[in-house]
């Protein structure tokens, strides 16, 4: 095992993630840019970020334990992927036979979805799951017999866990396929039911709880997967799969953030006075702080205007000390015909806001109309009525002129 990534966060090899994380943490604070702007620590810096990129991630820890760093740059053993290949090859044209290259196949993976809130994924979170695999059978060690050498080879597959069925389509026509036994289920073996294990019942297997703990680090997102290599179902003669866990982004009315890649993005109404002369609120971030946020005195603020906070966006992944950006988007509310009311209102917002345009025209062909407010779908849905009126209307006096030049024919 090389140890080399575990000295530079200073942790031994048996650590747990948690373990691993808090180094982490306590080094990257300790050696970060901001902290040592002069760059003398930027390569001690960069060698603890790389050393937790592999270290904190259960599966690229897993290679690195078992074949080194050459192991996770090759996503399993060192230049054993060739051997592999060719091995299936031979055993392809050798007819199935000379297996002895070919490790266990591997199980199926078991996959969960967690839910996640955005304010977890921002501040992290590490939450425990319960799940129930299936692992060897301790007392017949994976025999599924009372004592081992009593199975006896399947009649109906003889031995090879599949059955031939043979369906003809039609004239001159076969199908040939291959099913799983029914009779050994697949095993190629069957126990007489008085020589079956009475721990599993003859099933190789028995049902166990297994608690995982999942860290969600700072910064990630939905979609991505924790990995527990090796976890998954126990069979005899197979590798077991891997317990995936895919984080998912769940909904969070209390929430006013929403977050694009590692920015973050808040909706702000805003009052018509504020973004005239000027405005100062408040925002609890999604870590508890209160960032009070103020405009420039000349800013104007218009609809559909947006701002940015530097540095106030999402941790990134791996190295949440670099954030993102926070960008406020605002929407206008203009004050309702009653705030306007009162006697003289409006002819001081016609002394203090620019003059208004003049409507040059000439009178002798003008024709006067009043503008309403217009309810969307409901006055469409009126006018369309109206329309529909004038059309069967129309229709009416048409053929009520059609019928009377009939008559006097």
């Amino acid at each position: 095992m090389s140890s080399e990534l575990y000295n530079v966060l200073g942790v031994d090899s048996n650590a747990s993630q948690a373990q691993i994380k808090k180094a982490y943490l306590k080094l990257a604070k300790q050696y970060h840019p901001d902290k040592n702007p002069d760059g003398r620590f930027a390569d001690k810096f960069k060698e603890i970020s790389a050393a937790y990129e592999v270290l904190g991630d259960e599966e690229k820890r897993g290679l690195y334990d078992r074949f080194g760093p050459e192991g996770v740059s090759a996503g399993g053993p060192p230049g054993g992927g060739g051997a592999d290949l060719f091995g299936n090859i031979f055993d392809v044209l050798n007819g199935g036979g000379g297996g002895g290259r070919r490790g266990p196949r591997k199980g199926e993976d078991m996959v969960y979805k967690l839910g996640i809130t955005l304010k977890e994924f921002y501040n992290g979170k590490t939450t425990k799951l319960r799940a129930t695999v299936n692992v060897i059978c301790v007392k017949c060690r994976g025999s599924g017999a009372k004592k081992a050498g009593i199975e006896t080879t399947c009649k109906v597959c003889n031995g090879r866990g599949v059955r031939v069925i043979v369906r003809q389509l039609g004239p001159g026509m076969m199908q040939r396929m291959e099913a799983a036994c029914n009779e050994c289920n697949g095993r190629g073996e069957t126990i007489s039911e008085k020589d079956k294990c009475q721990s599993c019942k003859g099933k190789k297997v028995a049902p166990e709880e297994r608690n995982l703990e999942v860290h969600i680090d700072k910064g990630m997102k939905s979609g991505q997967k924790i990995t527990f290599n090796g976890k998954a179902n126990q069979e005899p003669g197979v590798m077991p799969g891997d317990i995936v866990i895919v984080l998912q982004e769940k909904a969070d009315s209390s929430c006013q953030f929403a977050r694009k890649g590692d920015d973050l993005i808040y909706l702000k109404d805003l009052t018509l006075s504020e973004a005239l002369t000027g405005f100062r609120f408040a925002i609890t971030h999604l870590d508890g702080r209160v960032l009070v946020v103020e405009s420039d005195p000349e800013d104007i603020i218009k609809p559909g205007d947006i701002r940015v906070i530097e540095g106030e966006g999402f941790p990134k992944y791996k190295n949440p000390f670099l954030k993102g950006n926070l960008y406020i988007k605002f929407k206008l509310c203009f004050p309702e015909a009653e705030d306007l009311k009162e006697e003289g209102v409006k002819n001081q917002l016609i002394k203090l806001l620019p003059p208004k345009p003049n409507c040059d025209v000439n009178e002798d062909e003008t024709e006067d109309c009043v503008a309403k407010p217009f309810r969307e779908g409901i006055d469409e849905i009126g006018r369309q009525d109206a329309h529909s009126r004038d059309a069967t209307n129309s229709d009416d006096e048409e053929q009520e002129g059609r019928g009377a030049a009939c008559v006097q024919q």
